[in-house]
């Protein structure tokens, strides 16, 4: 059995993948079906990955581009294009709209705005696999800073613009 088969199936089964009112198959390159059909519910419920982890996906990401011989496109500033355009894509899907809480929404938008979102995470993870930054560290680095720069006692409930590495109010 192909290695990204057994990738696939061990995903699904740790997954509870909910989605719109269909059934989803993931399949093989030669259209073969990997593993059981996965229902999909109401997509305005969250989607459960069930603890998948960055290095995963981003092993499955680096596989299908493997897979398709596509490395060679792979450069850093073609990944940071292919991202910006996906998040030009992902707030396309806000033009225009007025409502402010996302179960306004039509049920179709908010797929499209999901695999919109998948597309920028996917280009995101390709990015920092060919920098060899650990996208997981830099967020939590990144998160701790965050923290530390904006403490809630002093923001709590509020925006306040911060200079750039001062860590002080402007």
């Amino acid at each position: 059995m192909p290695r990204h088969a057994l990738s696939f199936r061990r995903l699904l089964s740790r997954s509870n993948w909910q989605h719109h009112s269909q059934t989803v198959r993931l399949a093989t390159p030669g259209g073969h079906a990997l593993g059981d059909s996965v229902s999909r519910s109401d997509p305005r419920q969250a989607p459960h990955s069930a603890g998948v982890t960055v290095n995963e996906l981003m092993a499955l990401q680096r596989e299908f581009v493997a897979e398709r011989n596509w490395v060679r496109f792979h450069s850093a500033r073609n990944l940071a294009v292919a991202l910006t355009v996906e998040a030009a894509e992902l707030l396309e899907h806000f033009k225009w709209v007025t409502a402010d809480d996302p179960s306004e929404l039509p049920v179709g938008k908010m797929q499209e705005i999901g695999d919109e979102m998948a597309d920028v995470l996917l280009f995101l993870l390709s990015l920092s696999d060919a920098l060899g930054i650990d996208l997981a560290a830099s967020t939590l680095a990144k998160l701790n800073t965050n923290r530390l720069r904006w403490p809630p006692g002093d923001t709590r409930g509020a925006w306040v613009p911060r200079e750039r590495g001062s860590g002080q109010a402007q």
